[in-house]
Parts: C-alpha cells; structure tokens; sequence
C-alpha cells in the first residue's frame, strides 16, 4: 500500500471518529409516557433525576427515581442506559437507544417492563416503549 492511500485512509478514520457529535444533556427534558408525563433532569455528573407524572385516585401524583445514565456514541443508534443508583450491579440497568432529534429534542426507546432488551430501532408508533423528550430547561 502506498503512502498516499495510508494518508488518505488515517484521514478519513481520524474524521469520522471527530464528527461522533456528543450532546449537552445537561438540563431538564419531559415527555409524555401512556397519559404521563416523564422528565428527565441531568446534571453534570451523569446523574439523572426521574420524575413521572400520573393521576392516581383523581390526585396527582409525582414518582421520583435517581439513576446514574451511561451512552455509547459508537454504536448505532446511540446505546443510553438508566443504572438505579441504589444498584450494586448491573442487573437492574435499563438497556435503551436515543436519538437527537435536534439540540432541544431527542427520541428514547426502551423496554420499561424487561430491562434486558435493547431495540435495535425506532418505532414512533410504540408509545408504551418511545418517548419523544424536549428541553425544557437550559443548564
């Protein structure tokens, strides 16, 4: 192989590495989840606070977990995994796909009643597995 196809080979595997774009998501984002909505408040450390929103005996109610969040750019779609911060392990991370819609909007996909599945792809029309998140608040 010559020098030049070797150049142009580190080239183009330097840029595809450096154009993996990573998003902010820092901030709070909400969506709607089966007449719920669900937010998802970031912060810096990769922690996330999750908060759904129902109705329960006509009084609204507000359900709260805390999860440390992991992503995966290398793969697509992009791997997002919710880890329960009272977890000791692994075995109760919840195996999801994201996708940036845009910088304010993103879709997650995720099997919230077997946590060992992870999608492959998206279904839009899946509501009780996709949920559309906007930003809500800017960190």
């Amino acid at each position: 192989m010559s020098i030049k196809y070797f150049l142009i080979l580190f080239i183009f595997l330097l840029t595809e590495n450096s154009c993996t774009k990573k998003y902010n998501f820092n901030g709070k984002w909400c969506g709607e989840k089966e007449c719920a909505q669900v937010c998802l408040t970031f912060n810096k450390n990769d922690i996330v606070k999750f908060s759904f929103f129902h109705t329960e005996q006509g009084q609204e109610k507000e359900t709260i977990m805390f999860f440390k969040y992991k992503t995966d750019y290398s793969k697509d779609p992009v791997w997002f995994d919710l880890i329960p911060l009272y977890a000791n392990d692994d075995s109760q991370r919840l195996k999801g796909i994201i996708k940036f819609i845009s910088d304010t909007k993103f879709k997650f996909r995720a099997d919230f009643n077997n946590s060992k599945i992870r999608f492959t792809n998206f279904d839009i029309k899946d509501k009780e597995t996709t949920i559309v998140f906007k930003k809500e608040i800017q960190n």
